[in-house]
């Protein structure tokens, strides 16, 4: 699904020009929502972003709960079933609050939450509306986030991702709903001590109603009000520092990569580096100043830049031909590990051929079949590409990553993730 730029920045000329202050857009995934740990770093970095300029947040669903909503869907409605799950959908929102927010606050959450829940239950039972049920993850995490920020002292203005965004579509029926959305959001944005919040991966379609944009996608939808805002800057807050040079699940040494061009993101992101949507910058091709990929948990770190300056063009940023190497699993709903799979290295355009020599011996060494190859470009980079089998690839991305990515030069302690991280299972992509 692709979002139109319906409502045109013009429509909320008079809200952007306000005091001069450029916007900035946040987005915060599925982990950084999950424990309350998580909301208490994710409060704090919003306080500070809205300090600096006005703010509007984009959030996921908690960390598991789509997937929840969608095993949900499956079947005959279930009286029963319906109830365990809002049972349980409860206790998760309000799991791990009691001793951060006040009693009042609980139970004014827990009013607002019972009542997306009640919406939630009907959807299922008259159907279920997939659209509608999926949309829930999304709005009981806003729900749950706006009290947190208000606890903060922060007022949090609800903006439904229908009233904002909508599929590209020819004759809008609904355009001046659109535009009075975005200059309310714009509005709250701007107002002080208030940001606005948005739940992502939901639009409206042609008529209004409420549309999922596919996993991942809250990333997109962030992306798309920052075209709309034409807002100074993006963050996407997700599990690890940035973007890093290989799945941190399989490659201890994966470093974060400091800079990338936009293609270069894209290109990675297509070939399973889930940290970023593989549509999520196309919005922004022409305007967005700052694009960086953050931790919530290491809200000090750099992270990854994102912007049309190339760099690194003679060799990867730690010393190797590559930046880095991702693996594209072509079948995720069988677990036959003969099945296709695709390994794939960002590398330099002068190195493209040696790092495809050395991917192909690499995965050789490793018992792996080799496929089709081919080299593609990438902004100022170029994409290898080699195909093989899932079977035993994971388990040989270090001795690929460690091939094509690490260089003779030694390794700054700050570049590597922390051991604690991959304790806790740091994983490309969750949020």
């Amino acid at each position: 699904m692709s979002l139109s730029t319906l409502p045109s920045p013009e429509a909320v000329q008079t809200a952007v020009e306000g005091d001069g202050e450029g916007f900035r857009v946040l987005k915060f995934g599925g982990t950084s929502v999950a424990s309350a740990e998580a909301l208490r770093e994710l409060v704090t970095i919003v306080a500070d972003s809205r300090r600096r300029g006005p703010t509007v947040v984009v959030a996921s669903a908690i960390r598991g709960v789509t997937d929840e909503l969608m095993l949900a869907c499956a079947g005959a409605p279930d009286p029963d079933r319906i109830a365990a799950l809002v049972g349980r959908l409860r206790r998760r929102h309000l799991e791990g609050l009691a001793g951060w927010l006040s009693e009042a606050s609980l139970e004014a959450l827990s009013g607002r939450l019972q009542y997306e829940l009640d919406r939630l239950a009907r959807a299922l039972a008259a159907g279920p509306r997939l659209h509608e049920v999926l949309a829930a993850g999304e709005r009981l995490s806003v729900i749950r986030l706006a009290a947190c920020l208000h606890h903060r002292g922060l007022t949090a203005e609800l903006i439904d991702g229908t009233e904002v965004l909508a599929l590209a579509s020819d004759g809008c029926v609904h355009r001046h709903r659109l535009e009075a959305g975005l200059e309310r959001l714009a509005v709250a944005a701007r107002r002080a001590g208030s940001v606005a919040v948005v739940p992502g991966f939901i639009a409206a379609d042609h008529y209004g109603r409420t549309v999922t944009l596919g996993r991942g996608a809250s990333d997109l939808s962030a992306t798309a009000l920052a075209h709309l805002l034409a807002a100074d800057r993006v963050e996407i807050w997700t599990d690890t520092p940035g973007i890093l040079s290989a799945d941190p699940r399989f490659v201890l040494g994966a470093r974060t990569l400091p800079r990338l061009h936009p293609e270069e993101a894209t290109a990675l992101a297509r070939y399973g580096a889930r940290v970023l949507h593989p549509e999520a910058l196309r919005p922004l091709v022409s305007g967005v100043a700052s694009v960086r990929v953050l931790s919530t948990l290491q809200r000090h770190h750099p992270g990854t830049e994102i912007d049309a300056v190339s760099c690194d063009l003679t060799e990867g940023p730690f010393g190797g031909v590559a930046k880095s190497v991702t693996v594209l699993d072509l079948a995720t709903d069988d677990v036959r590990p003969d099945l296709p799979a695709i390994v794939a290295a960002l590398t330099t355009r002068p190195a493209a051929e040696q790092a495809l020599q050395r991917l192909t011996e690499c995965l050789q060494r490793e018992g792996l079949p080799v496929g089709a190859t081919r080299i593609e470009a990438a902004g100022p980079s170029s994409l290898v590409v080699v195909q093989t089998i899932r079977g035993g690839v994971e388990q040989a991305l270090p001795k690929i990553h460690q091939a094509l990515c690490e260089g003779p030069r030694s390794r700054p302690a700050d570049e590597v993730l922390h051991h604690r991280d991959r304790r806790e299972g740091a994983r490309v992509g969750t949020g």
